[in-house]
C-alpha cells in the first residue's frame, strides 16, 4: 500500500525505537481509525531512510525497492510490510509492530523449549524464501540482530534489504560466508550457512561464532574458524549444547544437523532441516 507524504508525516513521533542501520531510523507510531486507508487502527514501526542524494542513493533506492518484495512474501515467521512512501527527501518504509527483542538480547536466558521454538520459525522462514515461486528468494543478511523474538517468542525475519533471486548479483558488502559462483552472485547455500551460524550461536550461547565470522573477513569462507572453536568441543562431549540447557536427549542430533549446514559442499534444503526439527521435537514428548 503506497501513503502520500503528508500522512506518513502525521503518523511519525519525534523519537526513534532505536533502531539505526546504514539505511536509516526507525520511528514508532499508531496509525489512527479513519486514516483513508481502510486500515484498523495499529502501532507500526516506520523505517526512514537517511536523506536522499550523494554517493549512497542509488544504493539505498535499491535496498529500498527490494524492501516492497515483503508485500507478497507472506509468513507468520516474516515480519509484515504495511505500507510505503517514495518522497523527494526520503524513502519510507511501514511495517507491523510488535513487542519483540532482538535474538542477540534474549541468548543467555532461553530455555531449550524456547530455543527450539525459534529455531523452528526461523528455518520455516527460510524455507519459505527459498522455495517461493517467484524465487528462490536468498536473504543474504541472516544474524542474532535480524531475527526479532515476540514475547511469545515467536521469531520473526527482518531486514530484507538485501534478499534478491538466486544468481542475482549481491549488494550486500558484508563478508560472504560461503562461496558464490560466479563471483558476488547469491546462493541458497549462503543463506543455510549463515542459518547454521545462528542456530550454533543459538545452541551453545556462545558469541565467539560471531567473532570467528568477522575473523574471515575478506575471506570466501570463515568455516575453517568455526571449526577450529568446535570441533574439539563435540570430539569430546559429543554435542554441543550449553550446560543451562538441561540433559536434553536430542542435543546430539541437532548438533549434526546443524553441523550440515556448514558443509562446505552442503546441499541442504532448509525445508528438509525443518521437517527433522518438528520430528526430533516430536519424538521428545514421547
Amino acid at each position: 500500500m503506497e501513503f502520500k507524504l503528508q500522512d506518513i508525516e502525521a503518523f511519525l513521533s519525534q523519537e526513534p525505537v532505536g533502531r539505526v542501520d546504514a539505511f536509516g531510523d526507525i520511528f514508532l507510531r499508531r496509525i489512527p481509525a479513519n486514516n483513508g486507508y481502510g486500515l484498523k487502527e495499529r502501532e507500526v514501526a516506520i523505517r526512514v531512510s537517511q536523506p536522499r542524494g550523494g554517493d549512497q542513493d542509488k544504493i539505498r533506492h535499491l535496498e529500498f525497492k527490494i524492501e516492497l518484495k515483503l508485500s507478497s512474501l507472506k509468513h507468520r515467521n516474516i515480519i509484515g510490510l504495511v505500507g510505503f512512501c517514495e518522497a523527494k527527501e526520503n524513502f519510507y518504509l511501514v511495517y507491523e509492530m510488535f513487542l519483540a527483542k532482538p535474538l542477540s538480547k534474549l541468548l543467555e536466558g532461553l530455555t531449550w523449549e524456547q530455543a527450539l521454538k525459534i529455531l523452528k520459525g526461523t528455518v520455516s522462514a527460510l524455507a519459505f524464501l527459498h522455495s517461493h515461486p517467484d524465487g528462490p528468494f536468498v536473504h543474504s543478511n541472516i544474524s542474532m540482530n535480524n531475527v526479532l523474538v515476540t514475547e511469545d517468542f515467536v521469531p520473526k525475519l527482518i531486514d530484507f534489504s538485501h534478499c534478491i533471486v538466486e544468481g542475482e548479483r549481491s549488494t550486500n558488502s558484508s563478508p560472504r560466508y560461503y562461496p558464490s559462483k560466479p563471483e558476488g552472485t547469491t546462493t541458497v547455500q549462503a543463506d543455510v550457512f549463515a542459518f547454521g551460524l545462528l542456530a550454533l550461536q543459538l545452541i551453545t550461547k556462545d558469541g565467539r561464532t560471531a567473532f570467528a565470522v568477522e575473523e574471515g573477513r575478506g575471506q570466501s569462507i570463515s568455516l575453517h574458524h568455526i571449526l577450529d572453536l568446535y570441533v574439539p568441543m563435540l570430539k569430546e562431549r559429543r554435542n554441543l549444547v550449553h550446560a543451562s540447557y538441561g540433559q536434553v536427549k536430542e542435543s546430539g542430533k541437532l548438533t549434526e544437523m546443524i553441523f550440515n549446514c556448514l558443509k562446505k559442499d552442503s546441499h541442504l534444503e532448509l525445508k528438509s532441516f525443518h521437517r527433522d526439527l518438528i520430528l526430533l521435537s516430536l519424538a521428545k514428548r514421547c
